[in-house]
């Protein structure tokens, strides 16, 4: 993956891969702070992670890393095969499926997204 780092004024955002990050002048060092969501097992988002890392390690006078474990909206208008897939937990979801493993199931939709109400009905038929 590239990093490719867009400055909009005070702010603008980061480009790794499809993925945008925001980012925001600071007062002091480090001078920017990348806003990045708290994911644990979306292998997707842990690549890009790992990119953002490896440039705040190179100049870390000059970014931080901040996470929130709010929504991300990523996933917005995917259906659920596509945020299993793009993420990269599609397998990992199906073995939780066929092992009846509700919790894991449970912990990978919400992971993506997945509106709870769908989430219901998804462990009503698993």
């Amino acid at each position: 993956m590239n990093i490719n780092i867009v400055h909009q004024g005070r702010g603008g955002y980061i480009e790794v891969g499809n993925y945008h990050f925001e980012i925001e002048m600071q007062v002091g060092e480090p001078h920017f702070c990348i806003y990045f969501p708290r994911r644990s097992l979306d292998r997707s988002l842990n690549s890009a992670q790992k990119e953002i890392e490896q440039l705040i390690a190179e100049e870390p006078e000059k970014w931080e890393l901040a996470e929130y474990d709010a929504h991300h909206g990523f996933y917005n208008a995917m259906t659920v095969n596509e945020r299993l897939f793009v993420s990269g937990l599609a397998d990992e979801f199906d073995t939780a499926l066929e092992q009846k493993n509700t919790d894991l199931v449970r912990k990978i939709l919400v992971e993506v997204e997945v509106p709870e109400s769908s989430i219901e009905e998804i462990l009503k038929n698993a």
